[in-house]
């Protein structure tokens, strides 16, 4: 009589697994259901926020040789984050009257609790004359910010 009870108790154990299971699985597919039925929600857009920054030259060194004028360029950001290197580029575009494809930023300088920066910026002739090694300097620094 001992041997049997044991043997019962065992065999009543993967039943009662078995039935706890069906519940969560159903609970699962229920949940699936309910997420497919409900109407997906679209991320939230942020939107673009219109930056404006000031812009001074504080030196123009022309260089014949490589064919660019070198330019040290005072930004005044207010309480913004340093200006990004495309939204540099397009500002520097305008003020100084020259396509985007020529001009090369070089290196951005913040001080540390500054509103200001100071960007070290080449403006090339033409596009042909920027060396393929800086092109692909700058390419790979402003790539590695989108993607993080």
């Amino acid at each position: 009589m001992t041997d049997e009870k044991p043997k019962e108790e065992k065999e009543e154990t993967p039943k009662e697994e078995k039935a706890e299971k069906q519940p969560k699985e159903e609970k699962i597919e229920e949940q699936a259901k309910t997420e497919e039925a409900k109407p997906k929600e679209e991320p939230k857009k942020e939107k673009p926020v219109k930056r404006e920054y000031k812009l001074n030259t504080s030196s123009e060194k022309k260089n014949p040789l490589i064919k660019r004028i070198e330019y040290m360029i005072n930004v005044v950001h207010g309480a913004q984050a340093t200006p990004t290197r495309t939204d540099l580029t397009k500002e520097i575009a305008k003020v100084l009257k020259v396509n985007e494809d020529v001009i090369l930023i070089e290196k951005i300088f913040s001080e540390c609790g500054k509103a200001e920066s100071v960007a070290k910026v080449f403006v090339y002739k033409d596009k042909k004359e920027i060396p393929k090694y800086k092109l692909d300097k700058i390419e790979k620094r402003t790539n590695k910010k989108k993607k993080e």
